[in-house]
């Protein structure tokens, strides 16, 4: 008897460079592998009979198949099943097994709905017989060694030293890296610059992310401290990087002729957009990224025009202010963008929004002239209206959950990653809205 319920086993993502790693087999010591991969092509098999370590004797005798009526067969072959697949945990394995038993002896000897309960007896004694399989397994020596012997048909070692993918953390300037490194610290580096190590585990490593300049993008690589020479080198992946110059402009605002807001600022992202594969071989993974802008990314907008209200007063529109997408706090002005890429159809989207308090808009109008209205200074807000409808957008944190929805429009990229150019264009803004980058994006550090 060996497994039952196959445990959620995540597998580890590894990237296609990362496939040519060494792997033992069979696994010489289990307690010694620390990165246990399943072996391709691997078919759990299942004693017979089903129930009793490999059809072996149990305390001088064959192992009874179950209980009376009550099957144990079922619950039997799905717990070597379960022990023969790779990374399945044995606690999980062993309370299925005792799970599914019971709901045997619950089914052949039920609880009748009213009247005297004739099958408690054998209910009982089928329950008991269930709770001494799964104390023979999961309580002793042999149990722990069919589990281990299972587990060394169905697992190959491999080596560590694989980096599987990168997740950027841009508000608290970290990245995370994603692969098997080992329990030993080495070194991570970006572009040839080292990075530091804010913490390190055999499968998870994050660092210090550089906002700009050296070790803020390029080719990533992990050393890893070798007992039998120099370091060992993983694979390279690249951190990728697009810098938007976005133009925005609104023009007769508000049904003002000549009001206009208008600026052009830079928007910078960065992201790990190779593909990835299954540990164990399998087809390539194609993730859809979300993208937090770099934090000294901003958009600076001017406000000017003026209109005429009367022959001899004129409504004057001045005032101008930057926009960052991570303001300092408390925040008065801020840009709320996301980007999202998919990285199989190559396409995506950006969200932008204007955030402020009314207040907090530097932008005034004053009426200028004679025969004005009595009314004072206004405070008027730019905006981007709804671009092309909400989007919502995948955490750059990789967790599952979703930001938004955030005012968005599409976007699309080249094979290479080259952000293609684009222009958003909408007359119903409250006047003429215009969004766009000119030319297209050339990444730095694309994906090899």
């Amino acid at each position: 008897m060996r497994t039952l319920s196959s445990v959620l086993c995540i597998g580890l993502l590894l990237s296609a460079q990362a496939r040519a790693q060494q792997c033992e087999y069979p696994i010489a010591d289990l307690t010694k592998c620390k990165a246990r991969t399943a072996r391709a092509g691997h078919t759990a098999t299942v004693s017979n009979p089903p129930c009793g370590p490999e059809g072996s004797p149990v305390m001088g005798v064959l192992a009874p198949q179950g209980y009376a009526g009550a099957s144990f067969k079922p619950a039997c072959s799905d717990h070597d099943i379960c022990y023969e697949t790779c990374n399945a945990v044995k606690a999980s394995c062993d309370a299925a097994f005792n799970k599914k038993m019971k709901a045997s002896c619950l089914s052949s000897f039920p609880v009748p709905a009213s009247g005297e309960d004739e099958e408690w007896g054998r209910r009982g004694s089928c329950s008991s017989l269930a709770n001494l399989y799964t104390r023979l397994v999961s309580g002793s020596t042999t149990g722990q060694n069919a589990y281990d012997a299972a587990q060394k048909k169905a697992c190959e070692c491999c080596e560590c030293g694989t980096l599987g993918f990168l997740l950027v953390n841009e508000p608290s300037a970290t990245v995370k890296l994603m692969g098997c490194f080992g329990d030993a610290q080495g070194k991570v580096s970006i572009g040839g610059t080292e990075l530091a190590v804010q913490s390190w585990a055999s499968d998870t490593i994050v660092c210090n992310l550089p906002s700009t300049g050296p070790g803020s993008n390029g080719d990533v690589i992990v050393e890893i401290p070798s007992t039998t020479g120099a370091p060992k080198k993983t694979n390279v992946r690249q951190l990728t990087e697009w810098k938007i110059p976005l133009h925005y402009q609104l023009a007769n605002a508000y049904a003002h002729t000549s009001w206009t807001f208008e600026g052009t600022g830079s928007l910078r992202f960065r992201a790990d957009v190779a593909p990835t594969v299954p540990m164990d071989g399998g087809v390539p993974v194609f993730p859809i990224r979300g993208l937090s802008p770099t934090t000294e990314s901003a958009l600076p907008v001017a406000a000017s025009g003026s209109f005429p209200v009367g022959a001899t007063c004129t409504q004057v529109l001045t005032g101008s202010g930057t926009f960052p997408t991570t303001p300092p706090m408390p925040a008065t002005l801020v840009l709320g963008s996301m980007m999202k890429i998919d990285t199989s159809a190559h396409t995506g989207s950006l969200g932008l929004a204007f955030g402020a308090t009314a207040a907090a808009f530097p932008f005034k109008a004053n009426y200028v002239g004679t025969n004005c209205p009595p009314s004072g200074e206004q405070t008027i807000a730019c905006a981007f209206g709804l671009l092309e409808g909400p989007g919502n957008f995948p955490s750059p944190l990789g967790d599952g959950m979703s930001i938004g929805p955030i005012p968005a429009f599409a976007i699309a990229f080249d094979p290479q990653f080259k952000l293609l150019k684009k222009m958003h264009t909408d007359a119903t803004t409250g006047g003429t809205l215009t969004v766009e980058w000119t030319a297209d994006v050339v990444p730095i550090s694309p994906p090899k």
